[in-house]
């Protein structure tokens, strides 16, 4: 579970994005390679990249699109023991609020 202010900075800079049209735009066309990279995965995880997060769990999915078919006590399980977060929305959230701070210093 995300604390209080992680929870708020992800929010905080959603706002941020949505509100301001250049930013909309990043953000509708982030993929899922943008937010997991190979540093924030060894940074938040056991797991060095996003291909072994997809393949180490023995879901047969070969894409992080796919993750919909497992079912969602199965795939958070794997989550929690193999990340620093117990559920797979919260890790997302992390690796978007991640992305959007270094969109926003790439802006200044």
């Amino acid at each position: 579970m995300l604390t209080d202010v992680q929870e708020q900075e992800f929010k905080d800079l959603l706002k941020k994005f949505s509100e301001d049209e250049n930013l909309a735009k990043l953000l509708a066309a982030v993929q899922y390679r943008d937010l997991f990279t190979d540093e924030f995965m060894q940074k938040n995880s056991k797991l060095q990249s996003l291909d072994e997060l997809i393949f180490t769990g023995g879901f047969g999915i070969m894409s992080l699109s796919e993750v919909e078919k497992i079912p969602k006590e199965n795939w958070n399980a794997y989550i929690a023991k193999y990340t620093v977060c117990q559920e797979w929305y919260d890790f997302g959230k992390m690796a978007m609020t991640e992305w959007m701070k270094a969109k926003l210093a790439e802006q200044e």
